[in-house]
């Protein structure tokens, strides 16, 4: 019987992993994963993950800024999204902005009232700013991606910072209660 993370695994499932996460199957190869921390734009520590293809310098690359939705995270490991996207040649880029959940009350709060303009949309460009800095991203391939409040954050990027941030795609943008 085969195992996923230590669990053991019927037929069904073993199958369902082989279509949706192929890579962990060795039908291809993972994407390097790398944990860093850069500064927003007023001094906040800030933790994302970069994802590269795999063999590829971490010089000039195509770069998407993939943005997780609200009350989540990014975390160390596999995720299939970076993966997919490094697997066609993007360096992909995950960010714990402000008001990510799982580092504390303080970084929680730091994003009350603050979609869209604020900081939680800063940290996202400044995070954009420090790829192109250090050489990773070519600011002429840039794009975002996300859905929930990633999605929003997509819509947001592309409104208020469009010379940082020349493409988008969105899986799905909450709906705004504002008139």
């Amino acid at each position: 019987m085969a195992r996923w993370h230590g669990t053991p695994m019927t037929r069904q499932q073993e199958g369902r992993v082989a279509l949706c996460q192929p890579a962990r199957l060795g039908q291809v190869q993972d994407g390097q994963e790398g944990a860093g921390g850069h500064q927003g734009r007023d001094g906040f520590q800030l933790v994302s993950y970069l994802t590269l293809p795999v063999g590829a310098k971490a010089k000039n690359l195509p770069l998407v800024l993939n943005v997780h939705g609200a009350l989540g995270r990014d975390g160390w490991g596999y995720d299939p999204e970076a993966q997919w996207f490094a697997n066609r040649g993007y360096a992909c880029l995950q960010v714990n902005f402000r008001s990510s959940t799982g580092f504390g009350k303080k970084f929680l709060n730091a994003g009350n009232g603050q979609w869209g303009v604020g900081t939680m949309q800063h940290d996202l460009t400044d995070a954009v700013k420090w790829a192109v800095a250090k050489g990773i991203a070519d600011p002429k391939k840039i794009c975002i991606y996300g859905g929930s409040y990633g999605g929003y954050a997509t819509l947001a990027g592309l409104v208020f910072t469009p010379s940082s941030i020349p493409a988008a795609s969105t899986s799905s943008a909450p709906p705004t209660s504002r008139p």
